[in-house]
């Protein structure tokens, strides 16, 4: 998703990730898509059954293309034709025209404008298609693939140079996990105790074993964040796709069946029986015959969702950690962490986030980057888990560590006080009080 994004970013597009179909408006009325460009603003499905994130972002670079350059269509369908059989591109297009009805439709007794510009937008699905390799209504555009990449780059588009995905947060952070984890390596703990009571160095323990003490005295290790990946949906559990998945089927059906007869309606149904039989021969009988029809793409539009729907029966509620974030250190060493829940809400003031033992509460602001708070936060958790001491901003463990230094030049002094009355003729051995002022 991320090198999805900054792909588009490079050439100055913002990408907004969506579950289940977008609706949009077309002349003929709204459709459910699933990718989209407006402005600046490319739209894409995250949770397609069929097509990959990819093959729908470059589906819609084809389009910021096309739209850039008003020849390249007509550049593309030149090539096309002067390297392939014209009768089977008639066919990819004539496919084109039927199952695109009511999304793209050439009236009857239509203007040569109204109708060429009809066209063209046909021919610009079919490259946009061939553009992202993918085989829609499996009409055969990806038989023109390379030609029409071929044809966009030698014309100076194509799509933005590709980077190398990031995961997770930018720079290397780190919980602190205790020997409540339940992978705590309790036998380097052991030598850590044992070096400490040495004398050992505390760094050189750390080194060693992987342990230290916290200013609380209790003894920590390390759990790196730097593999955290976060999912603005919350949906990595499936929990969202669940409800959207259903709603879209729902919104499909009705708009499936309330445009056939009830005949049609019949040969849906015995489609769906065929499906839970698992009886594929019927099955792809039936898909062949509805799909031939004049609701063909309703029907394509339908199927999608039932097998969206079918897909996340089975999944869980959401609203959790784990519905949000994948860390699979995390969740080995503390479990019950992965059903805290998390929400995003408005806060006052400055605050960016709490927990109140059950619950992360984070600003709403943070929705789409909150990996430094979050972790912020699910170190309250692991807190609670382990009754480490509650303080966790810088500055309150360097008021620590100042109060610790004072008490350590007080005892100081008051050894070298106690040492000059042991030397003084007259004065008794331990006559000073060792009051340490507070700190």
């Amino acid at each position: 998703m991320q090198s999805t994004a900054q792909r588009f970013a490079q050439v100055g597009y913002n990408v907004t990730y969506f579950t289940g179909l977008l609706q949009v408006a077309t002349p003929a009325g709204p459709v459910r898509v699933n990718g989209a460009v407006q402005g600046s603003q490319v739209y894409i499905q995250a949770d397609n059954m069929r097509w990959t994130i990819d093959q729908i972002g470059n589906h819609e670079q084809f389009h910021i293309e096309a739209a850039e350059d008003p020849g390249l269509v007509q550049a593309i369908q030149e090539e096309i034709t002067s390297r392939f059989s014209e009768e089977q591109f008639t066919g990819v297009v004539e496919t084109y025209i039927q199952k695109l009805r009511g999304v793209i439709d050439i009236p009857e007794n239509a203007s040569e404008d109204v109708v060429e510009a009809a066209v063209r937008d046909i021919l610009e699905e079919i490259f946009a298609d061939a553009y992202a390799g993918k085989n829609a209504f499996s009409a055969g555009s990806t038989e023109y693939t390379q030609t029409v990449r071929d044809v966009v780059e030698r014309r100076g588009g194509g799509r933005p140079t590709e980077t190398a995905p990031t995961r997770g947060p930018p720079q290397e952070r780190y919980s602190f996990a205790g020997r409540n984890a339940n992978r705590a390596d309790q036998e380097a703990l052991a030598r850590a105790e044992e070096m400490e009571r040495a004398g050992e160095d505390a760094e050189q323990i750390r080194r060693e074993t992987g342990w230290f003490r916290g200013m609380d005295g209790l003894w920590r290790f390390e759990i790196d964040d730097s593999a955290m990946e976060y999912d603005p949906t919350g949906d990595l559990q499936g929990a969202k796709s669940r409800r959207w998945a259903m709603e879209d089927l729902e919104a499909a059906r009705e708009d499936l069946f309330g445009n056939i007869t009830e005949e049609q309606a019949n040969m849906v149904r015995a489609y769906n029986r065929a499906e839970i039989a698992g009886d594929t021969a019927e099955q792809q009988r039936l898909y062949d015959e509805l799909t031939a029809t004049e609701f063909g793409f309703q029907f394509e539009t339908y199927v999608d969702a039932l097998q969206r729907a079918n897909a996340t029966r089975n999944n869980p509620w959401g609203g959790t950690l784990a519905d949000y974030i994948s860390h699979p250190e995390l969740f080995a060493n503390y479990p019950q962490l992965r059903d805290v829940r998390l929400e995003f809400r408005p806060m006052p003031g400055n605050t960016r986030g709490e927990f109140d033992g059950d619950t992360v509460t984070l600003n709403e602001t943070l929705l789409t980057e909150p990996e430094d708070v979050l972790i912020h936060e699910i170190q309250h958790a692991i807190q609670r888990a382990e009754g480490f001491a509650r303080g966790a901003s810088p500055e309150y463990w360097q008021e620590r560590q100042k109060g610790a230094d004072r008490i350590g030049t007080y005892d100081q002094r008051i050894r070298q006080l106690e040492e000059r009355v042991e030397r003084t003729p007259g004065l008794r051995a331990g006559g000073c009080g060792r009051t340490v002022p507070p700190v």
